[in-house]
């Protein structure tokens, strides 16, 4: 083999590396790497605010805050007497991460594409990415920075998808040890006898099935719910528990009602609130990630018709890319 053919292979290796590999999925790392975007080619958008663990001491914690004088909360921490009333939650979701990221791991298993992810990496006494900014940063300019960048990846992720699916990813250690499925921002309305489609944040998908009556689309054998309970777990809400009523139930809150379709647009929205049970370590997670993933496909090939995401990234496998690219350059020399 001549000297020439064996850097043409060299360099060939190198570009199959570099564009066959690499394209196949690109991460991002948002201001200081306080998030992180990982693309994908699949119509899900899998959204991780309370999983983080990064704590810098340049951000300051997020704790009692202010309220003006009708008593509603500012989050502002520059007042004579913050009152507890206006005390941010910062309990992170053990082991979310671990779950969607394994959740992508069987859709792309299933479909041979992956769901984009959006994930903070700060903990959630510094940020919650599920509030509005006052609410999720105090204002800390930081935090600003980390929240805008997680916001911006989703609609990013979104004006690629086109039309599709998020599924807001939670934990909860709930004594009804139930799934829960949140749609609507106040357990009211989820609890309510007249469910308002134009309330919640599959919207647009309830639009696009009008022969369909939309307490169906939200408990019933077809639902998210529905197909979840089918696998055997306890959901709310679903055929069998159509209604949290008095039970421990999370309503929906800013990622799904801000970039659900409620709204507008083509990209509905679920918040996933995980049992303890199906997270406490990766055998559980694993099995519990194959029934998310697989019933999430059922439920795009029915409610989207598609598993498309309208931005496909094309994966060759590296050894077919080195002789594609081999081949083509011996060709031009000889």
């Amino acid at each position: 083999m001549t000297a020439k053919k064996l850097k043409i292979i060299n360099l060939s290796i190198f570009l199959a590396f570099f564009y066959g590999y690499g394209d196949c999925r690109k991460i991002f790392q948002g201001y200081q790497n306080y998030t992180t975007y990982k693309t994908g080619t699949l119509n899900v958008i899998l959204t991780v605010p309370h999983g983080g663990s990064m704590k810098p001491s340049s951000i300051k914690d997020r704790t009692i805050a202010c309220a003006n004088s009708e008593g509603q909360c500012t989050w502002k921490t520059d007042c004579h007497q913050p009152t507890s009333n206006c005390t941010p939650l910062v309990e992170s979701d053990y082991n979310v991460q671990l779950l969607a990221d394994t959740i992508s791991e069987k859709l792309k298993d299933i479909t041979g594409k992956y769901p984009y992810i959006i994930q903070t990496e700060l903990k959630r006494n510094k940020l919650d990415p599920n509030r509005d900014k006052p609410e999720a940063t105090l204002f800390d300019p930081e935090a600003i920075k980390a929240w805008n960048d997680f916001q911006n990846y989703i609609k990013e992720a979104k004006n690629e998808i086109k039309k599709g699916l998020l599924l807001d990813i939670h934990g909860q250690s709930h004594i009804e040890k139930w799934i829960e499925l949140s749609y609507f921002a106040k357990i009211s309305e989820i609890n309510s006898d007249q469910l308002q489609s134009d309330k919640s944040s599959i919207y647009t998908m309830s639009k696009r099935f009008p022969e369909t009556k939309f307490n169906e689309l939200i408990y019933g054998n077809e639902s998210y719910g529905g197909l979840l309970e089918s696998k055997g777990y306890k959901v709310v809400p679903s055929p069998s528990y159509k209604k949290p009523g008095s039970g421990n139930y999370f309503p929906a809150y800013y990622i799904t009602m801000e970039h659900g379709s409620m709204k507008g647009g083509n990209i509905d929205a679920i918040q996933v609130e995980t049992p303890f049970a199906y997270r406490r370590n990766l055998t559980y997670i694993s099995r519990y990630a194959e029934d998310v993933a697989s019933v999430t496909v059922e439920f795009l090939k029915k409610y989207y018709g598609s598993t498309s995401s309208g931005a496909e990234r094309v994966l060759i496998s590296i050894p077919s890319m080195i002789l594609f690219i081999s081949s083509f350059i011996m060709q031009l020399i000889d």
